[in-house]
C-alpha cells in the first residue's frame, strides 16, 4: 500500500521534521523522543485505518490496499494476540527567547 499521493499537503511538514517552520525564538536542539506501545495486531491495523491518507485512498480506490496490507501483516505477525513493540519518533521544536 503506497499512500504518498494520498496524504494532505501539510503532511510535508511532518516528513521534513518541521524544518520549514520559522519560529520567533533561538532554536535549541532537542534530544530524540519516542512514543512506544505494546500492541496486538488488531490495534496496529486499527491505527493504520485512522490515517487520513487511508481515508483518501479508500475514497479513490476502495479498501483493497489496506486489506492486502492487513493480510501481509497478519502473515508476518504470527499469533494476532502477540504483543509487539510499536515505536514512533517525535519531532520537537524547542527554543528560548
Amino acid at each position: 500500500m503506497t499512500l504518498g499521493d494520498y496524504w494532505p499537503p501539510e503532511r510535508a511538514l511532518v516528513e521534513n521534521h518541521y524544518r520549514d517552520i520559522s519560529l520567533p525564538f533561538e532554536p535549541i536542539a532537542a534530544p530524540p523522543f519516542f512514543v512506544e506501545a505494546q500492541w496486538p495486531l488488531a490495534a496496529l491495523i486499527g491505527y493504520l485505518d485512522t490515517w487520513s491518507a487511508v481515508r483518501a485512498m479508500e475514497r479513490h480506490i476502495g479498501r483493497a490496499p489496506l486489506e492486502a496490507v492487513s493480510a501481509d501483516l497478519a502473515k508476518a505477525w504470527g499469533d494476532p494476540e502477540t504483543l509487539r513493540r510499536i515505536r514512533w519518533p517525535l519531532t520537537i521544536l524547542a527554543g528560548h527567547a
